[in-house]
């Protein structure tokens, strides 16, 4: 089994040097390219488990997605995986199909041997961030929140943007305009229809007829 020495004896640099290289601590670039070359040519791959148990930290992050088939989460992940690689981890990708149990089942799995951190587009309202922050792992929510939890979230503004193109609607001339949103209980649909429903009070005067709103 190839070993750093002989990537190091290959590249004709110290041992130390190769850890620096494959552990990210900074080393001149002349010296980066040989070590990588020579690792390739060996056909070496650094044991990340030794790395993790010597640092106690994981270079990991867990991404829970309801759907990777869906355009919008797909170009997420895509974009967290660019920065995550520029900060030297890796995202391991999970698909929840949107139900809470394997949601739950995915955070245990992914804290139990703790990742560096969790990204969630959560399920629903329901979702169960406490075995993640009760190990200390920073959680991140997007797309939606976890109202029971008091974490970091990154969403739009779904209230505005269900107002506004309501909006537009109007201004197009239309007078009898639908909505179409996810299920109840979700913040994103939720909130998509309370703009829908604030934009055509305040253009009729009156609340929209209930055979207007369809939740899929």
């Amino acid at each position: 089994m190839t070993t750093i020495y002989d990537v190091a004896a290959r590249a004709g640099v110290s041992p130390a040097t190769v850890s620096r290289v494959f552990n990210g601590t900074t080393v001149s670039p002349e010296r980066v390219a040989a070590v990588r070359a020579a690792a390739a040519e060996l056909g070496f791959v650094p044991n990340r488990n030794a790395r993790r148990l010597r640092t106690q930290s994981s270079e990991i992050v867990a991404m829970l997605v309801p759907d990777v088939e869906n355009p919008f989460f797909t170009t997420m992940v895509r974009a967290v995986t660019d920065v995550a690689r520029a900060a030297g981890l890796w995202v391991m990708l999970c698909n929840t199909d949107d139900e809470p149990e394997l949601e739950a089942e995915f955070i245990r799995v992914a804290v139990s041997d703790p990742v560096a951190g969790l990204i969630v587009a959560p399920t629903g309202p329901g979702t169960d961030l406490s075995v993640a922050i009760g190990r200390g792992v920073p959680v991140v929510c997007v797309d939606r929140d976890a109202p029971r939890f008091d974490v970091d979230t990154v969403v739009v503004d779904n209230l505005a943007g269900g107002r506004s193109a309501t909006e537009e609607l109007v201004r197009a001339g239309f007078r009898r305009i639908g909505c179409i949103s996810g299920p109840e209980g979700v913040m994103t649909a939720d909130l998509r229809v309370a703009g829908w429903r604030a934009a055509v009070l305040a253009e009729t005067g009156a609340e929209p007829a209930p055979e207007l709103l369809h939740r899929g």
